[in-house]
């Protein structure tokens, strides 16, 4: 907008792996959480919801039916000068913006701290 350059771009990130993200938001709490890994058809049997609303799992969407959802080419913004911020600035940005909102503030999307417990647990009893 500064360059007043004007066209169509796709301004997406470059690609950044679940694990990376999930690394750079314990590292930015300071713990180091287990995991309990499962796949996209157990999460849609529990009644997970994909990508947002209620009772969904943010940033995740089922395997069937999504092919390339995700998949946007950044490169005609990237050379009109698109730069990006680390994940782990977004990551400690996002949190202190979601602190001071009020992390117990009631919420219309992602899946209650009781649910995501329930979920984790019926898991690891595989």
């Amino acid at each position: 907008m500064e360059e007043r350059i004007a066209g169509t771009y796709n301004v997406v990130g470059d690609p950044v792996s679940f694990g990376d993200m999930l690394q750079a938001c314990a590292d930015e709490v300071g713990g180091a959480p287990s995991y309990v890994e499962v796949d996209g058809d157990w999460l849609l049997a529990q009644g997970v919801e994909p990508w947002m609303g209620e009772g969904s799992l943010p940033l995740w969407v089922p395997p069937n039916g999504y092919a390339g959802f995700m998949d946007r080419s950044n490169s005609a913004a990237v050379s009109a000068g698109l730069t990006f911020r680390p994940i782990d600035d977004i990551v400690r940005d996002s949190l202190r913006w979601e602190r001071n909102l009020g992390l117990k503030r009631e919420r219309h999307a992602g899946l209650t701290v009781e649910r995501e417990h329930e979920l984790v647990e019926t898991a690891a009893k595989g």
